[in-house]
């Protein structure tokens, strides 16, 4: 799944969300606000693979701290990962999903293609969700 949501049986106070993964490379954090009715974003990540050598080396884990909000619902939307892979085609498919788009010379003639992204699954291992314990009666 590129989408997960983690749903609580009740609204909870999120302080800190500490996400462990396998390949995430572009992905947000999101709440729930249920008095808007609409998602509202605690963290957007895109990383960085520009060290030598890094072709798969991703950040296993991730602490979102200083966050203070009310929610029964999270959700984390990935958007790429590093088993992600790209092709370049001349025409697209029904579904491919298209990210980019151009035109390139080739022979002295201008030939169109189209990059195709192919998603691999996202492996989340684990979320943590912190909050503050309800004082005891």
């Amino acid at each position: 799944p590129r989408e997960f949501i983690l749903q609580f049986d009740g609204e909870r106070q999120v302080r800190r969300i500490r996400l462990t993964n396998e390949n995430l490379y572009r992905f947000s954090v999101a709440y729930w606000d249920k008095k808007r009715e609409d998602w509202r974003d605690v963290e957007t990540v895109r990383q960085r693979r520009d060290v030598e050598g890094a072709e798969r080396v991703i950040q296993p884990l991730f602490v979102f701290g200083g966050i203070n909000f009310r929610t029964d619902r999270i959700r984390i939307k990935v958007t790429r990962t590093v088993d992600d892979t790209i092709v370049t085609k001349a025409a697209p498919g029904p579904n491919d999903k298209v990210i980019e788009h151009g035109w390139q010379n080739i022979g002295g003639r201008q030939r169109e293609y189209f990059r195709i992204l192919i998603e691999r699954p996202a492996l989340v291992r684990e979320v943590e969700v912190y909050g503050i314990a309800a004082k005891p009666s």
